[in-house]
């Protein structure tokens, strides 16, 4: 198991997108929520993350009614909204006989983010001042 690193500008700006673009609180409370669980799979490593259609359908709460959305209604509005709000880029899921291959998300939104950060020319692994170990 691995971790994906989320910092709080991140969250506030997706927040920020989802209410303002989209149509109603509904949607935007879904578009986060899925937005958040795609992050939670994210690489450390490569900054992209796999999961099918299914998995994050089923992390999606109803805003009605108890239990999750379902496929068709992640596949068809909430996935497209994300992609053309600028949080997520996607690639393309082919039919593989019974089920489908994972779609791989990129994060766009948080590139610009990080792009954004000044470097400081510091190591944060710099322990030069402390004693060596004996």
């Amino acid at each position: 198991m691995g971790w994906a690193a989320l910092s709080g500008i991140e969250v506030a700006e997706a927040a920020r997108v989802c209410h303002a673009c989209a149509d109603t609180p509904a949607r935007a409370f879904q578009s986060i929520a899925a937005y958040l669980y795609i992050v939670s799979l994210r690489s450390n490593i490569t900054a992209t993350a796999k999961a099918t259609d299914a998995d994050v359908a089923s992390a999606i709460p109803k805003t009605r009614g108890s239990g999750a959305v379902g496929l068709d209604a992640y596949r068809k509005q909430i996935k497209p909204l994300l992609v053309a709000w600028g949080l997520l880029s996607c690639s393309l899921q082919r039919p593989t006989g019974k089920g489908r291959q994972p779609t791989l998300y990129g994060f766009p939104m948080f590139e610009k983010l990080i792009d954004g950060i000044e470097p400081t020319g510091q190591d944060t692994c710099d322990m030069s001042d402390y004693p060596p170990f004996a």
